[in-house]
């Protein structure tokens, strides 16, 4: 039963609440935060503190579970679910928020066990936790040279079968630097609406309310911000002058190589940040089609274009495998996939996919790619995109597509984006490691005869 906000007390006995409830009803952990969120009526200081303690609590926890498990006489995981909570996001506060006094910690924790399980529980994890802050310098953790993929998987805290397939591709030295990279907080970046402002006025803007903007890497219509308020509740954001989007998003627009007088098709368009920015990119002037099959989807594109001042939009409901526009020219295809790309942003993602999903997405990245091809005359561009770095939803399905389509040829991203993003002249492919930004791939098709 879900508790009324009244019986949350503190923001450490939220972020323990919003624990229990993810591991009780499944449910991804933003939307649980959001629906939390909007119950209490914490600071933006206390919400940003409970905001860590749960994406850090899940990001680590398979790390976490393996030190807890040395001192509970691997019992850890038969403990109730409120006291798992408790434990492991007291543990990453004492290991990870270096800032927060440990006895401050464990003092809360004791409190919130006796008020959640009772005293005996209080006892429990008060021992635990002190004996564990006096072993803190020497915790006892697997050793890479005895067995890479266990290993690696607890220290990084990642599934062992992405594990297994990143070792033979990446190596241990880029494996475990990929897992890094998925483990840091992730930056802010956002796009400049230059239909209605400039990467210099907006930075200008930005400055006055103590933000500070630099130029992004590889988009010089994108900035990187120095830390991340509440953005959506600025006037500068709900005036429509820029949008939140990495820039490996943007790399994939800008592939396109949209322009006035085009008609565009963007399918799965849903939240629409892509298609915002064919629409800019254009300055408003092309005919830009952005479907997606959930009606509510479709309303939070329709949202969003409403805020950035577009008029030559058309967010319309459709299912792909239906769909029919006349006159289009060029194709967005940002299928869904599994995210591999973007496990800094996604605490939780890691620990929701499968082997066998991405089988399954593999399909259907194939199906949509042909129905998509369908659509398109011959000099019509194509361009697919993912947010993965998984070579099997990636350049394996272009490579297939193209065996099966010799009236398409692969066009060089180089022409359209900066070099120091593509790979082999033929796909543009990112990795957080390497280039600090989302992990991603996209590559242009055009349809020759």
């Amino acid at each position: 039963m879900k508790q009324t906000a009244h019986y949350i007390t503190s923001p450490r006995h939220l972020a323990v609440h919003i624990l229990n409830r993810h591991t009780r009803e499944k449910r991804y952990i933003d939307w649980l935060i959001d629906d939390e969120f909007k119950q209490h009526t914490f600071t933006t200081r206390d919400r940003a503190f409970v905001l860590e303690i749960v994406q850090g609590t899940i990001r680590w926890q398979k790390k976490l579970a393996y030190i807890l498990g040395q001192f509970t006489q691997n019992r850890y995981s038969s403990n109730p679910v409120p006291i798992r909570s408790i434990l492991s996001s007291s543990l990453y506060q004492i290991i990870y928020m270096t800032r927060t006094p440990g006895y401050a910690t464990i003092n809360e924790a004791v409190n919130l066990s006796k008020k959640l399980k009772g005293q005996v529980w209080a006892n429990r994890v008060n021992g635990i936790l002190r004996n564990i802050q006096r072993q803190l310098s020497e915790l006892p953790l697997p050793d890479i040279k005895k067995d890479p993929v266990s290993a690696i998987a607890v220290l990084y805290s990642h599934p062992e079968w992405m594990i297994k397939k990143w070792l033979p591709r990446y190596g241990v030295e880029s494996t475990c630097d990929l897992c890094a990279a998925n483990n840091q907080r992730p930056g802010l970046t956002i796009r400049v609406n230059q239909i209605l402002t400039s990467p210099a006025a907006l930075t200008t803007e930005l400055a006055k309310l103590d933000i500070s903007a630099e130029k992004a890497k590889y988009l010089p219509d994108f900035l990187r911000l120095n830390h991340a308020p509440a953005l959506g509740k600025m006037k500068l954001f709900q005036d429509g002058l820029f949008s939140v989007q990495d820039e490996s998003a943007g790399l994939a627009a800008t592939l396109l190589a949209p322009e006035a007088g085009d008609t565009i098709v963007d399918f799965c368009a849903a939240p629409g940040g892509k298609t915002g920015y064919l629409a800019e990119k254009t300055a408003d002037r092309a005919r830009i089609i952005a479907a997606d099959l959930a009606r509510p989807r479709i309303k939070l594109v329709q949202e969003n274009i409403e805020r950035l001042k577009l008029t030559n939009v058309l967010p319309i409901q459709a299912d792909a495998f239906f769909l029919e526009v006349k006159g289009i020219n060029k194709i967005l295809l940002d299928v869904p996939c599994s995210g591999l790309g973007v496990l800094a942003k996604r605490a939780d993602l890691r620990w929701e996919r499968t082997p066998e999903e991405l089988l399954k997405l593999q399909k259907l990245q194939s199906t949509l790619l042909e129905r998509a091809a369908e659509l398109l005359p011959v000099n019509g561009v194509l361009v697919y995109s993912t947010c993965t770095i998984e070579p099997a939803e990636n350049e394996e399905i272009i490579r297939s597509f193209l065996q099966k389509h010799p009236d398409f040829q692969l066009e060089n991203p180089a022409d359209f984006v900066p070099s120091s993003v593509v790979s082999d002249g033929k796909f543009i492919q990112t990795w957080p490691h390497i280039h600090g930004i989302d992990g991603s791939f996209a590559a242009r098709l055009k349809k020759v005869k």
